[in-house]
């Protein structure tokens, strides 16, 4: 609804006019009236009208005089100038000023009411320009913006960071498409930690990126993209060439307000870790890399602190030194053997070897928690292991690399997904590999003459043999090859009793073409010699 002003050193007037204009009908409403110049400024300060009709005669100032001083209040306000004679020197200076309306007095009502509606049609014009101008503008801004957090994230799911969006290619043309400054480039990770090392609460999350973007875009004033990731914010900001922005002062302000934030809620603590500037886009990535990793030494350097990749004097992450391929094999086996263990006692001892590495950093402790990931996946993929406990195994190695705090919590913590998940691979080939050791033991059954090796068992049901042999112990309550002797001691025995064969027969009959050794295995499976055992039932 637009608002009039009306004005006239005749009180009548005003009045009269109030009465011409069809207030409801137009969608109009009365500001006020006023009787001299000085009064209509005081009302248009105050009242803020769109629409002034006024007397180009007034007194305390001309109607050109008010005019003149009340574009300096609001240069969207539309006059209407009344005079009771015709003069082309008044019409033409209101015109200069921009006054497109002029009626004469009498005033009719008529031409009143047709200006009116000319002024509302002209702002309806105006108002739907601008929105369409402004949605235009926004529209672009939304797409340079989109395309900015494409671009962030795609640099984040190629590093294996999870994000909510997808992923775009991109190429030398980033730059100008993006509309960044010629300038540096630099990512910060607002890294948001509970102190349980639990999932952070999103709310959280949201107001830190809020404060984020407020804190670049009131008071760092360079193009920025922001984005949040599992339990914080990552940011890029390009800042132009020559600007000069005190990044450490700046990150130490935003850290002293995010801390503020986190300290209203119960067992939070937010770090920041600062990449290096980089000069080109296309370089972007490695900022963002070195911000990542800035945050890792927290669970080293602690928590709540800024940590800038630039000061951090050890950032390698090698550990071939005390991890070789003769480890790696060795691993194999006891994943393949359901060793958790095993596997437990080894990442301990391998870091302890690690830790005492005068070039040792965090990185290594990450590296090495991911390789022994790796392994457990790769060899329980060629095991046939259900894929479900795979995924949830790497996801659970994911989070706990995210949220551990500490050096010590991550072992830790790792050592228990590996317990727990070996535990689900036993209790699930329990359940579903029943059938398989079934099948072993009878391709056992029906083979044991040709003295089937473990290989060819293993082959025949689909499995490793290093891990059939882990499970056949596991299912049947003894080794494979303890097995196979016990079943062809009982056949040994059911012969003995029922036949007069000789013993030598019988041990040829179950697979043993030496009859002496036969005679020691049986003495020692059964307790007596295959002899004696003749004569028990003769």
């Amino acid at each position: 609804m637009l608002k009039v002003l009306i004005a006239d050193d005749e009180q009548l007037i005003c009045s009269m006019i109030n009465k011409m204009i069809d207030w409801e009908g137009r969608g109009l409403a009365l500001a006020g009236m006023a009787n001299n110049g000085l009064d209509v400024l005081t009302q248009i300060r105050e009242l803020h009208p769109d629409i002034v009709i006024t007397d180009i005669r007034m007194p305390g100032l001309t109607g050109l005089e008010l005019i003149e001083e009340a574009m300096k209040i609001d240069a969207s306000l539309d006059f209407v100038i009344i005079s009771g004679y015709k003069n082309f020197d008044y019409a033409h200076q209101a015109l200069t000023m921009g006054v497109r309306h002029y009626l004469l007095k009498p005033i009719d009502r008529t031409e009143l009411m047709e200006t009116l509606d000319r002024i509302i049609e002209e702002r309806r014009k105006t108002a739907a320009s601008r929105r369409e101008n402004e949605a235009f503008a926004k529209q672009q801004e939304s797409y340079r913006q989109e395309a900015r957090q494409h671009f962030l994230n795609s640099i984040l799911q190629d590093s294996g960071m999870e994000t909510a969006e997808g992923t775009v290619q991109n190429s030398g043309s980033e730059e100008k498409r993006l509309a960044f400054h010629k300038g540096g480039y630099r990512a910060f990770f607002v890294k948001l930690d509970s102190t349980e090392e639990g999932e952070v609460e999103p709310g959280l999350l949201e107001i830190l990126r809020t404060l984020v973007e407020k804190e670049e875009t009131d008071h760092w004033h360079c193009e920025h993209i922001t984005t949040l990731v599992k339990s914080g914010i990552i940011s890029v900001i390009n800042a132009p060439a020559g600007a000069k922005q005190e990044h450490p002062k700046d990150m130490e302000t935003l850290f002293t307000k995010c801390r503020r934030e986190t300290d209203k809620f119960t067992g939070y603590s937010v770090t920041i870790g600062v990449g290096a500037e980089k000069y080109r886009i296309q370089d972007t990535r490695i900022t963002i890399d070195e911000a990542t990793i800035a945050v890792k030494y927290r669970i080293r350097a602690g928590l709540a602190r800024v940590i800038h990749y630039e000061d951090l004097k050890r950032v390698d992450d090698d550990i071939t030194s005390v991890f070789g391929q003769d480890h790696r094999n060795g691993n194999r086996r006891a994943v393949e053997a359901l060793d958790a263990a095993a596997v437990q006692d080894d990442v301990q001892i391998l870091y302890e070897q690690l830790c005492r590495q005068p070039d040792y950093s965090p990185l290594k402790l990450f590296r090495l928690i991911k390789t022994f990931t790796e392994i457990i996946r790769e060899t329980w993929e060629e095991n046939a292991v259900e894929g479900q406990i795979i995924s949830e195994f790497e996801y659970a190695v994911e989070e706990l690399m995210d949220r551990s705090t500490t050096e010590a919590r991550l072992i830790q913590r790792f050592q228990d997904a590996v317990e727990y998940s070996f535990r689900k691979v036993l209790e699930t080939r329990r359940q579903s590999g029943s059938a398989s050791i079934r099948e072993a033991k009878q391709y056992l059954a029906e083979h044991y003459r040709e003295n089937p090796s473990l290989e060819d068992v293993a082959d025949r049901v689909g499995m490793s043999p290093t891990y059939l042999s882990a499970m056949f112990k596991k299912e049947v309550g003894i080794g494979f090859s303890d097995y196979l002797i016990q079943l062809r001691c009982e056949e040994a025995k059911r012969l003995i009793r029922t036949t007069q064969e000789p013993l030598a027969s019988v041990a040829e009959a179950v697979g043993y073409q030496d009859a002496k050794y036969f005679s020691r295995i049986f003495r020692k499976t059964v307790g007596i010699k295959p002899s004696e055992y003749r004569k028990l039932y003769q």
